[in-house]
């Protein structure tokens, strides 16, 4: 069965880009994660050729994910996004220290209206009043 050239997912694009621009060698970038090589080419590739059988595609977990990103300092909810999860879908072991959340695409008055429930909550709790 002959290889077919196929196209990138697009987190498997964003992981090779931010590779390069780190300087850093597949093998490198893998080891900074965590992983094998192979595991580092098989979520840049979004699966992996099988002998007789074809392309078998896979996405990574979301910790996995979450790893490789930082390893080449991609922003995590983005590589996430790209894999189709949401930062919920970590496991609690993740160190979340590292990552740094975008919170680019959320809707000023989301964001708004977040604040103003955890004020609210804290306010209900005996903390500090609300800024007007």
């Amino acid at each position: 069965m002959a290889t077919v050239d196929r196209p990138r997912p697009p987190l498997g694009e964003a992981l090779e880009a931010a590779r390069q621009a780190a300087g850093l060698s597949q093998n490198e970038a893998a080891s900074r994660a965590g992983v094998t090589s192979g595991t580092w080419g098989t979520a840049v590739r979004g699966g992996r050729q099988i002998k007789g059988m074809g392309f078998d595609q896979i996405t990574p977990k979301p910790d996995t994910v979450a790893k490789m990103a930082v390893a080449v300092g991609l922003n995590v909810k983005h590589a996430l996004r790209l894999a189709g999860y949401t930062p919920t879908d970590l496991s609690p072991t993740v160190d979340r220290r590292q990552i740094k959340y975008d919170l680019s695409f959320i809707p000023d008055d989301q964001l708004n209206a977040e604040v103003r429930r955890r004020e609210q909550r804290k306010q209900a709790e005996g903390g500090d009043t609300p800024k007007p």
